[in-house]
């Protein structure tokens, strides 16, 4: 993975409901969200905060655990369709009370940033009686997660409108896989699919554009669209330098002067930073040693040699004498209690 797509991973993110609805439709399809999470490495306490964020790299991680458990190549159809309602937060609550799905749509544009800031580039034409809605990500373009979305549109239409949308086309970035035929793909888009374009897209009839929507309240709508507004402003200015950093540490750039180089700043400015929110680089990255260092020796397959080096750790010794400040214990006394305590 090249450093730029890197620090893209590391600096974008996404909203917490939106991952804690992903893992109930694993469940759903009768996945272990217990065993993604553990995988994954997700924070507990951000699961439990609709509010908070995860980055990118996170994300990519848990979709890459849930296609090798699955070993399904239509899981991301599946979860897209057994999703639960909330996967995007106040934009269903404003798509549901505009007055008709152009405007759904458009209110949808507006504050995508809320659900996940991916880079995805969004656009909604008319074009000879037909709508199309196109979007790609600028860095996180990943085919599972692209048929989840579509499949979960079309679901998320059905239950705005209140009837069945038929779609025209569907155009994915990806070529289809080898194991899948294009009949594999009818029954969640049920619609033709054309593979390896430019653009995700999915095209429908223009006059759905201008249906209303059953049941919505303009009031309701505008008092939700401040709270947006809202969020969106707060979100701007939400994530904080030392979790930058961590997300850098997480994937592979572990020394001061490339996290700052990444960051832009002077490593000297990046170390005053980080005092400011009561934190030192080096206190996040041993952080981040002791964390990877439980989960490897949890795992049971890695030797202590392997876990020193996966962990950063050239120095054996110096891994030894980091495992007894950690955890008060030699690493074979360590990995024994925590492999009793996980399986309790």
């Amino acid at each position: 993975m090249d450093t730029l797509f890197k620090t893209q991973l590391a600096s974008h993110s996404v909203a917490s409901f939106y991952v804690q609805c992903l893992l109930s439709s694993c469940r759903n399809c009768g996945l272990d969200a217990e065993q993604l999470i553990v995988l994954s490495n997700l924070s507990r306490t951000k699961l439990e905060n609709p509010e908070a964020r995860y980055f990118l790299a996170e994300l990519r991680d848990l979709w890459n655990y849930i296609v090798e458990i699955s070993s399904d190549p239509c899981i991301g159809m599946k979860i897209g369709q057994n999703m639960p309602a909330g996967h995007w937060g106040l934009i269903e609550t404003m798509a549901q009370n505009s007055e008709n799905l152009g405007q759904a749509f458009k209110t949808a544009l507006k504050y995508w940033r809320l659900v996940t800031d991916t880079g995805k580039q969004f656009k909604l034409e008319r074009l000879n009686g037909q709508a199309r809605l196109s979007f790609i990500s600028a860095y996180y373009d990943f085919s599972y997660a692209n048929e989840s979305d579509i499949a979960y549109l079309i679901r998320l239409l059905k239950l705005i409108l209140g009837q069945d949308v038929t779609l025209q086309e569907v155009h994915l970035t990806h070529a289809i896989p080898g194991q899948l035929s294009e009949s594999d793909y009818q029954p969640y888009f049920q619609a033709p699919v054309y593979f390896g374009q430019s653009e995700n897209a999915v095209v429908f009839a223009e006059d759905i554009l201008d249906r209303p929507i059953v049941g919505s309240n303009s009031q309701i709508r505008l008092i939700v669209d401040q709270l947006a507004a809202k969020k969106l402003d707060e979100l701007n200015s939400a994530t904080t330098l030392s979790e930058k950093v961590r997300a850098y540490i997480q994937h592979d750039i572990t020394e001061l002067e490339s996290v700052a180089e990444q960051l832009h700043i002077s490593s000297r400015t990046l170390q005053r930073r980080l005092k400011l929110e009561g934190n030192t680089f080096q206190s996040i990255l041993d952080e981040f040693r002791r964390d990877k260092a439980q989960r490897l020796m949890m795992d049971g397959t890695y030797t202590f040699q392997q876990i020193s080096f996966l962990i950063g750790y050239r120095d054996e010794r110096a891994f030894y004498d980091a495992v007894r400040r950690w955890f008060n214990a030699s690493p074979s006394e360590a990995a024994q209690r925590f492999r009793t305590n996980n399986q309790a």
